[in-house]
């Protein structure tokens, strides 16, 4: 093991003598192995540890490991304490997304404060193909699909030539202790599934599955790095970048390309559109102009001889949450103000278009407002069928900036009502209704 170390060192230039290294050191099997790897070498490193706090005494139980470990073989350790849970509700992202976040974020700092090189981490051929597979059922591409890169930047992964069960051997061998993470078990993680699951299944057809598959993904790289120089070319003949931020994709430089599907891919899929939305837009290089999809932050619009691709004002990219006892709600723009009613015989249904009346026992709280997605669907008051809101839209002739300053109010995954527009008729007041939601909204003076 520890000549293919070196030798993987080597083949792939991650770092050399002169190099100061920072091992990520978590106390699991894979990082205590790439530890003791390395202190039979003669690199120049220290240790640094994790506490991510999402495991109560769990997660201080790994911290008190790695600190007496390190301690008893006079390694230099650094620990760095995080409030995970609470940066993924700020930043709105998930945990798994605020960990990794949070940790490179203080590797790259440490390295600077204390004039070190590289960071290792212990990712290994296991962790490539349970990547591959995970991006493969997501649809990510060609990218996606090239595993996890030997180096990057100042990141290296010196022990991506192995696998786990190898490591589990080595640790045997060499009674490495280590400690287990309980939250890998979890198998309704994506990951996880693939992990504890998928994986082992595959090793019944070839026991070398994981090195196969990330010697696949070493060579993808390869024809991701091609296809990106190719790349590069068509998009200096096609795409035209406004003064305005705006992205024009001339339609008639993509038609006459070989490869079309993947071209478009690789050119709309940097704006935040999906293989789904990319395929709907190449179908629609034929059709009328006005055609319209939307990414998270993108809007791109089908013309006539162009694809045009703007960016969503801040503003209109934003959701915001009702719970079931908010009295108001107030946005950079409008406002709302909410009303609990219980239905007598004083009753008097309001017909104004900026307010609405809903059976407050037919909605799921709490609600949200949001604007409209491509493929936003809703039954309006009246009717027994669903109608496409692009359809809606274009039957109340609303203009574009009237489109995109449409506000929807939804419970779940159902619009409720296209604020001062019309409501949905699931959730209209019956001879039933006991309990109404009044709604009112307004401009934010």
């Amino acid at each position: 093991m520890n000549a293919e170390l070196q030798k993987f060192i080597d083949s792939e230039a991650l770092f050399t003598k002169d190099d100061r290294l920072i091992l990520a050191v978590s106390g699991g099997l894979d990082s205590m192995c790439m530890l003791h790897l390395f202190q039979q070498t003669d690199y120049r490193f220290v240790a640094a540890h994790c506490n991510f706090h999402l495991r109560g005494a769990e997660s201080d139980a790994d911290e008190t490991f790695v600190r007496d470990y390190c301690r008893q073989l006079n390694i230099p350790l650094y620990v760095e304490h995080f409030a995970t849970k609470q940066y993924a509700a700020r930043r709105k992202v998930s945990i798994e997304m605020a960990a990794r976040d949070l940790r490179y974020e203080w590797f790259d700092g440490l390295r600077r404060e204390l004039g070190y090189t590289r960071v290792a981490t212990a990712h290994h051929q296991d962790d490539v193909a349970e990547t591959v597979l995970l991006n493969l059922c997501r649809g990510s591409g060609l990218h996606g699909v090239c595993g996890i890169m030997p180096r990057n930047g100042y990141i290296v992964r010196p022990i991506l030539f192995t696998t786990r069960p190898r490591l589990t051997e080595y640790a045997t061998r060499h009674n490495i202790p280590f400690r287990h993470d309980s939250s890998n078990d979890n198998i309704l993680f994506q990951r996880n599934l693939i992990r504890h699951k998928v994986i082992p299944l595959l090793r019944k057809i070839n026991p070398a599955v994981s090195d196969n598959i990330a010697r696949t993904a070493s060579i993808l790289r390869e024809v991701d790095a091609m296809l990106n120089r190719q790349i590069r070319q068509i998009s200096e003949e096609a795409i035209t970048r406004l003064p305005n931020g705006d992205v024009h994709v001339d339609i008639d430089s993509l038609i006459n390309l070989e490869y079309i599907d993947v071209a478009m891919y690789e050119l709309l899929h940097p704006f935040g559109f999906n293989a789904l939305q990319i395929n709907n837009i190449r179908n629609s290089l034929d059709s009328i102009s006005g055609k319209m999809f939307f990414s998270a932050r993108y809007r791109l619009v089908k013309d006539r001889k162009c694809l045009i691709i703007s960016k969503i004002p801040d503003g209109q990219q934003e959701k915001y949450t009702i719970n079931d006892n908010s009295s108001r709600l107030l946005t950079p723009f409008i406002r709302l103000d909410f009303q609990k009613i219980i239905r007598d015989d004083t009753y008097t249904f309001c017909k104004t278009p900026d307010v609405a009346d809903f059976d407050c026992d037919r909605l799921e709280f709490p609600l949200s407002l949001r604007h409209w997605r491509e493929g936003d669907v809703f039954r309006p008051l009246g009717m027994l069928c669903f109608k496409k809101l692009s359809d809606f839209f274009v039957n109340e002739k609303l203009s574009l900036p009237e489109k995109e300053a449409c506000w929807l109010l939804c419970s779940g995954n159902d619009i409720v009502w296209i604020a001062g527009y019309r409501i949905d008729d699931r959730f209209k007041i019956t001879v039933e209704t006991k309990n109404i939601l009044r709604v009112k909204i307004s401009p934010r003076k």
